[in-house]
Parts: structure tokens; sequence; C-alpha cells
């Protein structure tokens, strides 16, 4: 265990590097590691090029942010396997806040804050120090906080295992507002990932026109053709979902697999809409739709 506790205010004063620290990179065939200490904010950032050019060789980055006694506070490990975009932002701010989640309202777990937000170009293992809040050794459950409600939301995947070390080692695809609990929430608590999908449930068109089913849905769910192209090894933070549609009069509308809404004639139609994910789970939604003249 860290003799120093590895929590962290968001703006760490600038001090100087430990000489016993190596900054230098680390390459190997399959991955670069980048090690410094977290009260250096400079370098508490992932620079794109950099990254980008590792992940498009093939290899993972790890970035290793150390306490001042040379203790692993946390580190982010970029997975080249699951890299499919550009990096649009000149650097990803690699900072995380270790609270207690009293701090947002839930009992006996952990609260972690990510400096970084929105969808990270990648999916990446983050493994901190959370031994202060959680038992070493006991099983921990992963949620994101609602920007919108008291609930926390549901994440793929989300039992993780807190090392006899007091480490745990999630997988993200993108920075958030975690919360760590050494039990399940309960339903009222919580928010199911098929349950974060929005889909309308009544919309109106004209004869003859098109319009295309508005679906929003969460970051963990990515679409894919067929789940059996889907890398669950791999995609951890997320679970692949099909979506298939189907009209119940065609005589007054039909549906594409795309989701693509053709009126034909004046009515009522209903469109129902089916996600199916990689973890066999599946829900209906339906959404009335008025067709007018």
């Amino acid at each position: 265990m860290p003799v120093t506790s590895p929590t962290m205010t968001p703006t760490p004063t600038v001090t100087p590097t430990p000489t016993f620290i190596d900054n230098s990179p680390i390459i190997t065939n399959t991955s670069v590691t980048v090690s410094d200490a977290v009260s250096n904010a400079v370098n508490t950032v992932a620079d794109s090029k950099e990254l980008t050019k590792a992940l498009a060789s093939d290899k993972d980055y790890i970035y290793q942010f150390l306490t001042n006694t040379g203790e692993l506070a946390y580190s982010w490990k970029f997975l080249t396997t699951t890299f499919t975009q550009d990096i649009v932002t000149k650097s990803i701010p690699l900072e995380v806040l270790v609270t207690d989640s009293k701090s947002v309202h839930f009992k006996n777990g952990v609260h972690l804050s990510f400096a970084q937000t929105g969808i990270l170009p990648c999916e990446a293992r983050v493994k901190v120090y959370v031994g202060d809040y959680l038992k070493a050794g006991t099983k921990a459950y992963l949620y994101t906080l609602s920007k919108t409600s008291n609930k926390l939301l549901c994440v793929a995947n989300s039992i993780y295992h807190v090392d006899n070390d007091g480490y745990v080692t999630i997988q993200v695809n993108h920075g958030d507002d975690y919360v760590l609990l050494p039990k399940a929430a309960s339903s009222k608590e919580k928010t199911s990932v098929l349950d974060q999908v929005k889909i309308p449930k009544r919309a109106s068109l004209s004869v003859l026109q098109k319009k295309r089913l508005s679906i929003s849905l969460p970051v963990t769910l990515h679409q894919v053709s067929s789940l059996r192209k889907f890398d669950s090894n791999s995609y951890r933070a997320s679970y692949g979902a099909v979506i298939s549609y189907k009209s119940s009069n065609k005589k007054i509308a039909t549906v594409s697999g795309t989701g693509t809404i053709t009126a034909k004639k004046a009515g009522t139609v209903t469109i129902t809409t089916t996600i199916k994910l990689s973890n066999g789970a599946s829900k209906t939604y339906k959404t009335k739709f008025k067709i007018k003249k």
C-alpha cells in the first residue's frame, strides 16, 4: 500500500519532477510507456501527436503518474485494438480526482472525477488507488453519474475487483464522473443501459414525406451491423448493439433497415425499434406516427 495517499486535487501545484523519475518513453514491440509525477500539472496530459503515432503503429500507450514517494497514483493504458478515429484535440487531460462517494450522495464508495470529458479516441484502462475507501480483494461496481437526475447510470461490464494492493483497473471509453460501490446499486438508484436509449414515443409525417427515426444511444453502446462482428474482448467499456425496425402497417408507412420512415397514406402506424446487445439483453421501443394528408 502506498505510503502517501494518491488522492489529488484537480489542479495540483506545479513542482519540479523528482530526480528518480525518468520520463523518457520506454518503447517495446507492444507498447510505449511514459512515467511522470502527479505533482507536475504540466505533464498530466496526453499529447495527441504522440498518442496517435503509437496507436496507429499498433502500440498501446501507457501513462503512469507517481506520488512523490514513487508509488503509482494512477495510470492510463490506451488500447490500440480499439483505436478507430483521429484525435481532434491537441491534448487529453489525464487527471483523476479520487474522493469519498459521499460527496455525490452515495455511501461507502469512491467518486472518480475525470478531467477529461467526452469520448476518448479509443478505450483505455485506468488503474487507480482506491484502498482508502474500498477493501482490498473485494468486488466494485462501476457507474457514471447522471447529469439530469440523482441516479447512477449503468455502464458495460461494470463489475471490477480491487486488488490486494488497493488498486482497481477500470476500462472506459469516455471521461466522466464515475462511482465505484462495494455493492450493486438498487434498481431505484440506477438506470440500465437500455433505459438510457432515447427514442420518441410520438411523431408525425405528411404523405410521401421521408424521415429517419431519431435515436440517441448512450456512449456505452456501439452500433454494429452484426453482433458476431463485435469484439467484446477488446471493447469492454461498451456493448455491441444491433438495431432493427418494423412497421405495423406497410400500407401506411414503411421503415428501412436504417430507420428511415416513408409515409404512404394518411393514418396511424406504429414503428417498433428493437435493440439487441452483445451481452444478450434486448428491448423494444414503440413510436406512434400520425401520417397526415
